[in-house]
């Protein structure tokens, strides 16, 4: 018996070791991605940190991803979420499907689904930029105003040069307090 937990614990130590890893290095890209000069230089820092977020998918999972991004870009809603759920399935801690499920489902009109996995992926990352983003889409949509300007607001303050984001918090700053800025 010891032997077979010990051998499940040196299974599980270099996965736990690149979990780590990979938080680390997300705290300092989110360092460097606020501290950004340039929105060219953001936008390099932002592609490196989506591609930390999807390296947390077993390889399976990558692949369902990569053909729910498909049936997304083709505006097939139903087999892309089917797709991410798999993925989810697969690599539940790989925020990148929870958040590719979170789009989907808004896709075919289940805000409620689509929220819930926005929560999900911000229990694993609150600073998830894009999951704040979509959040604010989605509430915006829903005609909460306050909310969608929070949510935008926070995506900003951990990617201060995300596109169009100025302007749209400006916008909902006008529409939420009814004054011109």
């Amino acid at each position: 018996m010891k032997t077979w937990i010990a051998f499940g614990a040196a299974l599980c130590a270099p996965v736990l070791v690149q979990a780590q890893g990979r938080a680390a290095d997300l705290t300092q890209l989110y360092a460097t991605l606020k501290a950004a000069e340039t929105d060219d230089a953001a936008s390099l820092v932002a592609e490196r940190i989506w591609t930390a977020w999807q390296s947390a998918a077993s390889p399976a999972a990558a692949l369902l991803i990569q053909r729910g991004l498909r049936n997304m870009e083709a505006e097939a809603w139903g087999d892309a979420a089917a797709d991410f759920t798999a993925a989810v399935d697969l690599s539940p801690d790989c925020v990148d499907a929870w958040y590719r499920r979170a789009q989907a489902y808004a896709g075919l009109g289940e805000i409620d689904n689509a929220m819930l996995d926005i929560q999900q992926v911000l229990r694993r990352d609150a600073r998830h930029f894009a999951a704040l983003d979509l959040l604010s889409r989605l509430n915006e949509e829903r005609h909460d105003l306050p909310a969608a300007l929070r949510a935008l607001e926070a995506a900003l303050e951990i990617y201060p040069r995300m596109e169009n984001g100025r302007s749209r918090v400006e916008e909902l700053r006008r529409k939420v307090h009814g004054q011109a800025l």
